[in-house]
């Protein structure tokens, strides 16, 4: 199956660059609603350190180090790899992986799950290249455009 909406297979067909779905200005209560909703879902979020599978997640961003993420498998399409940057959390994904339609809505749903969680914007865009936005959550107005 391939996706059906032009403008997705468009934005999904980058021969292998990755996107970053990116929260930025994280406060501290950011860090902890992120770390206690990842925690909540072990099914979905795995804890790595650098490549290696390490045996918990960080109790919470203060306790993490620069090469702690989380893989996410379970309903999200593909493989995503959270990072904990400072200020920023950020999920790189391959777009090679949304290949059907419900791929891209799971993925827009996440976005928005995520959204709500922290009370704030979710973007999506080219690696390294926040200005390319491919999607954004709207926290003021619940919607994605």
């Amino acid at each position: 199956m391939a996706l059906s909406n032009p403008g997705w297979a468009e934005s999904f067909d980058t021969g292998g660059a990755l996107i970053d779905i990116v929260v930025s200005d994280m406060t501290t209560d950011a860090w902890r609603r992120v770390f206690a909703n990842f925690k909540a879902h072990p099914e979905v979020w795995t804890p790595c350190a650098g490549f290696e599978r390490a045996g918990q997640m960080a109790a919470d961003y203060a306790a993490a180090t620069p090469d702690d993420r989380l893989l996410a498998r379970g309903n999200l399409p593909g493989q995503l790899n959270a990072w904990f940057l400072d200020d920023e959390l950020e999920i790189d994904l391959d777009p090679r992986q949304l290949t059907e339609d419900d791929h891209v809505v799971t993925l827009q749903g996440f976005m928005r799950e995520l959204g709500q969680l922290l009370h704030r914007d979710v973007a999506m865009s080219w690696e390294g290249m926040r200005e390319a936005v491919v999607f954004r959550y709207r926290y003021a107005t619940d919607s994605i455009d």
